[in-house]
């Protein structure tokens, strides 16, 4: 017989359940190189950095040519008067002067009283250690009672490398009638090692 009228659609059937999931696929080929970017903005000028440590010193360079000599300065004025310095030591005792000429015979002096005469020796006197340039020391003899000072004078001993010389000798008072004789002594030269100069005065007493 004759096909017969296709029927009405049926309803849809529900969805089936999701498929696994299928295997990681090759890895692709690598693309091209880009062409090279613009060039960027330069960036703000960043703070300064701190002081570096100091650096070694340098070797010394060779030395320089000599300079022109300069021209001669304007004389400056001249300074003030300097203070007076201090007193000198004591110059060494000068040479023996020439023999001075005879003087005119002076008047015939009184008749002297004087019998005899008689050297005393004073106590010699010498200088300590801690003696220094310019020191001097003291020696006196004198006459007994009754006895006239007719003259005097002097020895000084000297010392290892110390020296002295004669300060002074002379009647140990000016006017009047002196009883004695007094010298001096001066250290002006050597050291104060070994045996100290000594002076011992000497006067001549008559009666």
């Amino acid at each position: 017989g004759a096909t017969g009228a296709t029927g009405a659609a049926g309803a849809n059937g529900t969805n089936g359940l999701d498929g696994a999931t299928g295997a990681t696929g090759a890895q692709g080929v690598a693309g091209a190189t880009g062409s090279q970017g613009a060039t960027g903005l330069t960036g703000a000028t960043g703070p300064a950095g701190p002081v570096g440590a100091q650096g070694p010193a340098g070797a010394v360079g060779p030395q320089g040519a000599t300079g022109a000599t300069g021209a001669t300065g304007t004389a400056g004025t001249a300074g003030a008067t300097g203070a007076t310095g201090a007193q000198g030591p004591i110059g060494l005792t000068g040479a023996t002067g020439p023999q001075g000429a005879t003087g005119a015979q002076g008047p015939t002096g009184a008749t002297g009283t004087i019998a005899s005469t008689t050297v005393v020796a004073g106590t010699a006197t010498g200088f300590g250690g801690s003696a220094a340039i310019g020191d001097s020391v003291t020696s006196t003899a004198n006459c007994g009672a009754g006895a006239k000072l007719v003259g005097g004078g002097a020895i000084i001993t000297q010392g290892a490398t110390m020296k002295a010389s004669l300060l002074s000798s002379a009647p140990n008072v000016t006017s009047g009638s002196p009883s004695g004789w007094t010298a001096s002594a001066v250290y002006f030269t050597g050291a104060t090692t070994g045996a100290k100069p000594s002076i011992t005065t000497y006067a001549v007493c008559g009666t």
